[in-house]
């Protein structure tokens, strides 16, 4: 084999496998698995959007997204009350769904800007309703509280994060029982 030979096979991999990639991108062509999330499955986050913006072991897609995924999906079903599977359930699915219109987009971020935009989507899907984190018991936020690591709940998008759902809870909670403190409060006057 001459010393071309390498070279012709990898000129004809590129041609083979990176033109249509781009023609794909350039046409906005997304597989079906990243228009629609499957919900209770964590594939989206290599598949789509690391895919679309490499960002490696430390970006969000595979770094944050996709552990996160699967040690939610890997938490004992006895773990949490029906509606902390159904909150578990539906934000993982929330927060996937929320990247699918930015996905053609999201090849010309920054890795940066990937993980601004996901920490952006994490206050709306954790305290929507009719699974709001705010309505949780208390036992059910103490079990998704030990799977977050110390690391990210003490960097500055994690402790913005939870300042956000914090205030979202306390609108939450005035709003539930706003008359109740109103009449202890008067109660106490």
């Amino acid at each position: 084999m001459s010393a071309n030979g390498p070279l012709r096979c990898l000129g004809v991999l590129a041609v083979v496998l990176v033109i249509p990639a781009l023609l794909q991108t350039a046409h906005g062509e997304l597989p079906v698995e990243c228009k629609h999330p499957q919900p209770m499955t964590c594939s989206f986050y290599p598949d789509c959007i690391e895919a679309a913006r490499p960002c490696g072991a430390d970006g969000y897609a595979l770094g944050y997204g996709d552990f996160y995924c699967n040690k939610f999906l890997e938490m004992p079903p006895h773990s949490l009350s029906s509606a902390g599977i159904a909150w578990r359930n539906r934000t993982l699915h929330c927060l996937q769904e929320k990247f699918v219109p930015e996905l053609p987009l999201i090849g010309n971020w920054t890795c940066t800007e990937v993980h601004d935009f996901a920490f952006d989507t994490h206050v709306t899907c954790y305290t929507e309703k009719p699974n709001s984190v705010c309505t949780l018991p208390l036992h059910d936020i103490l079990d998704v509280l030990k799977i977050i690591r110390l690391r990210d709940e003490l960097s500055v998008g994690g402790i913005e994060v939870e300042a956000k759902v914090g205030w979202k809870c306390a609108g939450q909670w005035t709003k539930r029982f706003g008359s109740h403190w109103r009449a202890i409060l008067g109660f106490l006057h």
